[in-house]
């Protein structure tokens, strides 16, 4: 009730949008409480004119009562609002008896569904942010996903890791706990580094197709910068109020090694100091060095080739990483990862 009672007092003399019947009848309440109160007050007190406390509650309700009309004038009039109607409708409550029926009958009216000319459904609104806060109290758990694509990616490489990334998206889908908690950040690096599809949650996500110059650098030490940043940026730490995230996951895929070493080795021991559940590093193809992806994290993977088959394998694979790693969150331990397939190698 105090919720909407406040909203009121915050639009104190906002006469332009529309109220819904819980915050117009909330506000109408709490006041005659209030009222009550300070009557009862007056009269459990048995105070008399004698009395300088009756004068302090005389001017209580005096002051109280004055300041009180136009935010009681201005919730009325979004009311009527949000019904589709003027507000020069309260004049109707000036015709004895029928008046005030006929005002009560469009106070208790149900408001239009969705925008009218008054503007937003404040329905739908505090639908959106109830739901939004939810969101807000559920703890996430956060994957990024660096993704090569340097020039030795171009042609049937680059349209497999479209195909494998996509399958990945809707197994991942088919997990209540993974629609619950699941955001997605995909950063895509070759002589740019691109945060192509920004942190969103799995339910919101939409697919955007990864593409790949003819041919370049790896800057997977630029790759590594960006996810300290981002990371460091979107994590939720916990509070004496409320919980943080879960420890984030990182997968890194590549089919070389790192154009720019020495960046790669400098942000090697920041991404480490982030405390990520769970590293994977994915060496695709014949020319992927192992040893680059082994100084970052213990768990590789190899894949001899970079063919559909092979990449929709390795992220059927990352799918059940993630969805451990889900159940695996709160218990104080690194993710555990499931057996590969026979198609992937781990590397010891």
């Amino acid at each position: 009730m105090m919720k909407y009672y406040l909203k009121v007092l915050k639009n104190y003399a906002n006469f332009k949008g529309r109220a819904r019947r819980t915050e117009y009848w909330d506000f109408w309440f709490t006041n005659q409480i209030i009222f009550y109160i300070i009557i009862i007050i007056i009269i459990i007190g048995k105070v008399n004119t004698d009395n300088p406390i009756l004068l302090v509650f005389y001017l209580i309700i005096a002051f109280y009562g004055l300041g009180i009309i136009i935010p009681l004038l201005s919730v009325a009039v979004r009311r009527l609002h949000d019904i589709g109607k003027s507000g020069w409708m309260l004049l109707v409550g000036l015709i004895p008896l029928i008046g005030a029926v006929w005002l009560l009958i469009l106070m208790c009216t149900e408001g239009d569904k969705g925008n009218n000319k008054y503007g937003s459904d404040p329905k739908q609104e505090d639908d959106i942010n109830n739901y939004i806060n939810l969101k807000k109290m559920n703890r996430r758990l956060l994957a990024y996903f660096l993704l090569d694509t340097s020039g030795s990616m171009n042609g049937e490489p680059i349209q497999a890791l479209n195909n494998g990334f996509n399958g990945l998206i809707n197994m991942l889908r088919t997990d209540p706990q993974a629609i619950d908690s699941l955001h997605i950040s995909v950063i895509t690096f070759d002589r740019e580094t691109k945060n192509i599809i920004p942190l969103v949650d799995l339910a919101s996500f939409q697919p955007v197709e990864i593409k790949c110059p003819s041919s370049g650098p790896t800057h997977t030490g630029e790759a590594l910068k960006m996810v300290c940043e981002l990371v460091n940026k979107e994590i939720i730490k916990g509070t004496a109020t409320q919980k943080g995230d879960w420890k984030p996951l990182l997968f890194i895929f590549t089919d070389g090694k790192p154009s720019d070493l020495q960046k790669y080795r400098e942000y090697i021991p920041k991404v480490k100091a982030l405390d990520f559940g769970v590293i994977v590093g994915c060496a695709a193809g014949p020319k992927a060095e192992i040893s680059f992806l082994k100084e970052l994290t213990d768990d590789v993977v190899k894949l001899d080739t970079t063919d559909s088959n092979t990449l929709t394998t390795f992220f059927k694979w990352v799918s059940s990483s993630i969805e451990m790693g889900n159940k695996s969150q709160g218990t104080g331990e690194k993710a555990t990862l499931p057996p590969p397939p026979t198609e992937l190698n781990i590397v010891v």
